[in-house]
């Protein structure tokens, strides 16, 4: 867990900016080589990527992601870290949560064995492509409480209060205001788009607009419905999580325009597209 500093990939932060200035962010080349150059940094012997495509995604579809996934498992290879990247769509959320703190407690709660049906499911998959992986053991690891310990451990090293950490996870909500969106009928949940969530996180405080924004951890939804699962009238659809009573307004709105609901059920896309190798 960790991003560029002036002890790893040091490099990486200034052509990460230059990148935005001379309009090259979408370089497939300079993504591969800011994304490698903190793996490599590890000493990894091998890595697992999640390279996501769609509506909420850089890559918007799955030829663009493929062509980031070939070039991120090739240099890799070159560099001797056997890597596999796996295909995910990112048009609805993955799990039920979208925002800094409330994603840490989904996390959480997979490490635990008690996270969404979809995240656990990916987790699995990233884990049974690691070399000699298995998905009964990965199933058997979710469920035994050892990655929880192990997550501790990472917190513990990094200076973390784990008493304080803890108490927090138990805590409903961390923000001042919450919201809950409910269904107006009985149905399907036809669409949950990833991108108007994204962006009414950012917006509220949960992602940057610019360099110098402050980040607001506690801000977010979560409660998410799932793509294709069936609601009853009154039941909720999500929970926005915000700063201020005008910040949850505005993004109540924005979590009803991104969330419909059908009669019939949608047809669900795979987990997994596809798999480089």
């Amino acid at each position: 867990m960790g991003g560029q500093t002036a002890e790893i990939a040091p490099a990486d932060k200034r052509l990460y900016a230059l990148r935005d200035v001379t309009g090259t962010v979408p370089s497939i080349p300079l993504i591969t080589a800011s994304i490698l150059s903190k793996k490599l940094a590890e000493n990894l012997n091998a890595l697992v990527m999640d390279v996501k495509f769609g509506a909420a995604a850089f890559m918007a579809d799955v030829g663009q992601a493929r062509a980031l996934a070939q070039s991120i498992v090739s240099l890799a290879g070159e560099c001797g870290v056997k890597t596999t990247a796996l295909l995910t769509g990112m048009d609805a959320p993955l799990g039920r949560a979208a925002g800094n703190w409330l994603e840490v407690q989904e996390a959480v709660a997979c490490l635990e064995g008690n996270g969404p049906e979809d995240l656990e499911k990916l987790v699995i998959a990233c884990a049974t492509h690691l070399p000699g992986g298995d998905a009964e053991h990965a199933r058997e690891e979710l469920a035994s409480g050892r990655p929880r310990a192990k997550f501790d451990e990472l917190l513990a090293a990094q200076g973390a209060d784990l008493d304080e950490f803890t108490a927090k996870l138990k805590k409903d909500s961390i923000a001042p205001v919450v919201k809950e969106l409910v269904s107006p009928i009985d149905g399907f949940v036809r669409q949950c788009d990833a991108r108007i969530i994204g962006e009414l996180v950012r917006d509220l405080g949960g992602g940057r607009l610019n360099q110098d924004s402050v980040i607001q951890p506690e801000v977010g939804v979560d409660q998410l419905c799932r793509h294709g699962s069936a609601v009853r009238a009154g039941e909720v659809l999500g929970r926005v999580h915000a700063m201020t009573e005008e910040g949850a307004a505005t993004a109540f709105g924005r979590l009803s325009e991104a969330i419909e609901i059908s009669t019939e059920p949608p047809e669900l896309p795979v987990l997994v597209a596809d798999v480089v190798e």
